[in-house]
C-alpha cells in the first residue's frame, strides 16, 4: 500500500517536449538556410562597394603626382601598398580578388578630360 500513496518526482523532460524542441530547431534552421544566400550576396555587394571606393579614392594622389592618366593600374597602386591585400589580391594587381570571381581594374577614360577615371568591377 505504501506504494500507491508515493508521488512522481521524477524531474526530466517528455517525449512532447523533446520533440517540439526539435521541430523548432527545425524551422529555424530551414529559415536559415533560406536567407543566407541573401546575406552572403548583401555582404560581397557591400565589400564591392567598399574596394571600388577604396580605389576611387586613392587614384587622383597618383595623378596629383603627375602620373599619366594613362600609366594608372591597378599593379602600381598595389605596389606601393596604397590598397588593402583584399583589394590586390594574391597576384597584388587587383586580378582575382573580387569575391564575385573577377578583377578590379584601374584606369583612365579616353573619352573625356584628363580629371575622369573609370573604376571596374567586372565579375
Amino acid at each position: 500500500m505504501n506504494k500507491l500513496n508515493k508521488t512522481n518526482n521524477e524531474k526530466g523532460f517528455t517525449l512532447i517536449e523533446l520533440l517540439v524542441v526539435l521541430v523548432v530547431i527545425s524551422v529555424l534552421t530551414l529559415v536559415g538556410m533560406a536567407v543566407k544566400p541573401k546575406v552572403l550576396g548583401y555582404m560581397s555587394n557591400i565589400e564591392i562597394s567598399s574596394a571600388v571606393d577604396s580605389i576611387a579614392s586613392v587614384a587622383p594622389s597618383y595623378l596629383a603626382i603627375g602620373l599619366k592618366p594613362t600609366d594608372l593600374s591597378m599593379a602600381i597602386v598595389c605596389q606601393d601598398r596604397a590598397l588593402s591585400k583584399r583589394i590586390c589580391g594574391a597576384s597584388n594587381n587587383g586580378v582575382g580578388a573580387n569575391p564575385f570571381g573577377g578583377d578590379y581594374k584601374l584606369g583612365a577614360s579616353k573619352r573625356v578630360s584628363r580629371s575622369h577615371h573609370y573604376y571596374s568591377n567586372r565579375y
